[in-house]
């Protein structure tokens, strides 16, 4: 008997626990029909769409609910501005309900989400009413500050977050500033900012010191503007929270234009308990992040569609962080080490130091003082290093200015024993077939024109020794008279023509003008043509041709004279122009020559203030451009030698071959 009444007592009390599962398992899925597969959600926020810290809300719980929503479930969400700024009256919120009644009539809601105080106690007032189309939904909230009691059926239908406590921002001021001794909290005249004033009130005997609590309140910018002005004590710090509008236009003023203006007024620190200011210019402070209480709210309907809704209607409170913006750190002297170790910092360069003020001041000032020291030690070092170089370039130009100088009077030893061998060889001939009437006419001119040749090659090259000197003094002077250059220039290839005809080379001269007067020194002009006529006669191949040109454009006279001789390496041609230089040893086996008289052209050139450009390629010649400015001098230089210019040729022209072929 006792075993069937026990077994009669286990049945029911397994029914009683299949029943009450089974209850549950409605409930959860209650809020949704038996083949619906979509979950309509109503959004009622309290303000309008420019509030930031809601939209942040809105935000996280749209990706959180999307993230870890059954995947055959489908979202639809509405939203709603209540827009309580504009008005709270009774009447307002009677025609927004109607406005709800008419849009919703048709349409399954599933679950509405209140944002702030004034959205909450909107359908906390209709969740009950059977004329409402709230009636009986599923309710969360976020964001609410007054203190909520839920009671009865409220309970069942009413789950939500309050906001976090108001204490941790004032505790956080006065123990970062202990010089605070008055917080000036501005609100607006709405039912946040009504309750944050009660709280903060129920709230002052948990600050650790006693601190002055002023309220600056108004809706609008200008208001809180003046009230401002009146405070001018540097131990008072700012609490802003709520937004504000123009009082002429009543539009919002925005965030940051809002921190800007107060700025503008006084220099006292600016904290807040917005998420959304922290953004715009102030030092930060304890805010709820509307991200987290979005997506808290997102995981507490996971937990009612899966039949877990917290009994006591109100979930633990989202935590708050502690943020802050690094420039306004530094810029209010705040010290960092008293800074909460879990803070969040707001645009901190990548590399930026997290110090107190005068420390980092301090590693800064060493850290730049190290930096100078590299700095130097590296300069030092790059200007060894360059001395170092620059020595060894003047080593290896002194090395090699010695070598040319070894060189041309190894060269000038031969240059000159050689006209004197010829001369003294020549006259002892001459002098032998004289003794013994041995001779004729003929054969005498001929041994007296090879004397006056090789005496032709003496005197150039102490002409040019006596001015290469004369230029290394600076003493070198030039004689300029308004003259016809292309007539001196013309007579001077003409005069040269039988030297080149001597090697079979044709001597072409052209001009586009016959006359172009300019001031010049007439004999060094000579003697410049001169040289480059014989260097190209000298380096030109038999049958080979020169091409000596003369134009004028603008204020400046071209002359250039170009062969197809041998031509000079491009890495020898910045070198032609230095004295005592010759290109190569090659070119010694075939002419004959000093090294100093291209150095000479250069210099009378340069005196005229002109310049010589060169232009060559080995094996297909040269070509000598020189350009002189066109100018008149009122002095003119009057030249009354008379000079034979065959003379003036065969003393440039004395160390050409001029042997017949």
């Amino acid at each position: 008997m006792k075993k069937g009444l026990l077994n009669y007592v286990t049945i029911i009390i397994i029914l009683m626990i299949i029943i009450l599962n089974s209850t549950t398992s409605i409930y959860a899925y209650n809020i949704l029909g038996n083949n619906d597969k979509t979950l309509d959600i109503l959004i009622i926020n309290s303000y309008d769409s420019k509030n930031e810290w809601e939209n942040h809300i809105i935000t996280g719980f749209e990706e959180k609910l999307k993230e870890i929503k059954p995947k055959d479930l489908s979202l639809n969400i509405d939203l709603e501005y209540l827009d309580i700024r504009k008005r709270n009256d009774k009447a307002y919120l009677d025609s927004f309900n109607d406005l709800l009644n008419k849009k919703y009539q048709y349409k399954d809601i599933d679950i509405v989400f209140a944002i702030d105080d004034g959205a909450f106690e909107f359908v906390k007032s209709k969740v009950l009413n059977s004329q409402s189309v709230l009636y009986h939904k599923q309710i969360l909230f976020t964001g609410v500050n007054n203190p909520v009691e839920l009671t009865g059926e409220y309970k069942k239908y009413i789950t939500g977050i309050l906001q976090a406590n108001t204490d941790q921002l004032f505790n956080l001021i006065l123990y970062l500033q202990p010089n605070i001794d008055t917080i000036n909290i501005i609100i607006d005249e709405f039912i946040y900012s009504n309750v944050i004033k009660k709280r903060v009130e129920s709230s002052k005997s948990l600050f650790f010191r006693p601190v002055k609590i002023n309220f600056i309140q108004s809706n609008y910018i200008e208001d809180i503007q003046n009230k401002l002005k009146k405070i001018n004590d540097k131990n008072q710090a700012i609490v802003l929270t709520g937004t504000f509008m123009y009082k002429s236009n009543k539009s919002h003023v925005k965030l940051k234009d809002i921190v800007n203006d107060i700025k503008t007024i006084t220099d006292n620190p600016i904290y807040t308990n917005n998420y959304a200011y922290v953004f715009n210019g102030v030092i930060g402070g304890f805010v709820d992040i509307g991200e987290h209480q979005g997506s808290y709210v997102a995981k507490e309907i996971c937990n009612i569609l899966e039949g877990n809704k917290i009994e006591e209607g109100i979930l633990p409170k989202s935590s708050g962080m502690y943020i802050f913006d690094y420039k306004q750190i530094y810029d209010y002297n705040i010290d960092i080490l008293k800074m909460p170790k879990d803070s969040k910092l707001l645009n901190k360069p990548k590399y930026a130091l997290l110090l107190p003020k005068p420390l980092k001041i301090t590693v800064c000032i060493v850290f730049s003082l190290l930096i100078l020291i590299v700095v130097y030690v590296v300069y030092k070092f790059i200007i060894e290093i360059k001395k170092s170089n620059k020595n060894k370039k003047l080593y290896e130009r002194a090395k090699e200015r010695e070598q040319l100088k070894t060189d041309f009077i190894v060269n000038m030893s031969h240059e000159l024993r050689t006209p004197l061998n010829v001369i003294l060889s020549t006259s002892k001939v001459a002098e032998l077939k004289i003794n013994t009437n041995n001779y004729d006419n003929k054969y005498l001119l001929g041994k007296l024109e090879q004397i006056n040749k090789n005496s032709n090659r003496l005197l150039k090259l102490v002409n040019n020794l006596i001015d290469i000197t004369k230029f290394e003094q600076g003493v070198y002077e030039i004689n300029l008279e308004n003259i016809n250059i292309v007539e001196v220039v013309e007579d001077i290839v003409l005069a040269s023509v039988d030297y080149a005809t001597y090697k079979n080379i044709d001597l072409v001269f052209d001009t586009e003008e016959e006359e172009i007067i300019t001031a010049i020194d007439k004999d060094k002009i000579e003697r410049v043509i001169l040289n480059l006529l014989s260097n190209a006669i000298k380096f030109t191949h038999k049958g080979g041709s020169i091409y000596v040109y003369i134009k004028r454009e603008n204020d400046k006279v071209f002359i250039s004279v170009e062969d197809n001789g041998m031509g000079i390496p491009k890495d020898k041609i910045n070198e032609i122009f230095n004295r005592f230089y010759q290109v190569s040893d090659t070119l010694k086996k075939h002419e004959e020559g000093s090294g100093i008289g291209l150095c000479i052209v250069e210099e009378i050139v340069d005196l005229h203030g002109g310049k010589i450009n060169v232009y060559s390629e080995v094996n297909k010649g040269s070509k000598f451009e020189i350009i002189l400015p066109i100018y008149m001098v009122e002095e003119n230089f009057k030249n009354l030698q008379i000079k034979d210019i065959q003379q003036i040729v065969k003393l440039e022209m004395s160390d050409v071959d001029t042997k017949e072929n």
